[in-house]
């Protein structure tokens, strides 16, 4: 895989005990929510205020994120990429349309990936997910495999299972609303990573990084270019 992961986690003093971004405004939101204006990022009405500033600060550092390993990796600045949205809502450099980037942020951490060919990244906080969610999300031949599975390994593996999937639909461009239950990895299962290594796996001629972090599941994905 050619393309570049970036992933960073919340400090002590952007996050109370782990359950999420603080309600007062501090004067490092007051310049994030500066820095915003000059982001090519969209931003729902009342994004400063309550829960709405939760998400949308975690959006504001992921594009922050982004920014730096643009310029790093290529040496362009956002205004000289002139990023654009194409009919999925999915962002592009108009200018540079070699360039591929995708960006994800969760609770406990954000992330992005860029690279010359179509790439996709998901990052996910650790969650225990209910039978019903499974069997949403997953493929039948998934949900097959999951259920034999011991309860720990079992969340586990479709916790591995959802960030590739949404890494997968961001890379294809069709976002989550092409159905998640509509890929299949179960070829991939079971995935076994040592915390905090990448494991690489390829699948259909796409490239696959998986990482089992103690705050996050990541996945991130770079198809043939």
């Amino acid at each position: 895989m050619n393309s570049r992961i970036y992933v960073r986690e919340y400090n002590a003093s952007e996050y109370n005990a782990g359950h999420g971004a603080r309600e007062s405004i501090s004067v490092d939101d007051r310049i994030l929510q500066e820095q915003a204006a000059g982001l090519p990022l969209q931003l729902p009405a009342g994004w400063t205020e309550g829960q709405r500033w939760k998400k949308s600060r975690q959006r504001i550092l992921a594009w922050l994120l982004l920014g730096q390993a643009l310029e790093e990796q290529f040496g362009y600045t956002f205004s000289q990429l002139d990023i654009r949205r194409d009919e999925h809502g999915k962002p592009y450099s108009a200018a540079h349309p070699e360039i591929w980037f995708n960006i994800s942020h969760c609770e406990t951490a954000y992330a992005c990936i860029v690279g010359t060919a179509p790439v996709g990244i998901d990052v996910e906080r650790k969650f225990s997910p209910k039978d019903n969610l499974i069997k949403k999300v997953c493929h039948p031949e998934e949900y097959s495999l999951l259920v034999q599975m011991e309860d720990r390994l079992r969340i586990q593996q479709f916790r591995y299972l959802w960030s590739l999937k949404e890494a997968y639909v961001k890379m294809d461009g069709r976002g989550l609303g092409y159905g998640m239950d509509k890929v299949n990895f179960a070829a991939l299962l079971p995935i076994a990573a040592e915390p905090g290594e990448y494991v690489q796996r390829m699948f259909d001629s796409v490239e696959y990084r998986i990482c089992n972090h103690g705050a996050y599941t990541l996945a991130a994905c770079e198809s043939p270019s």
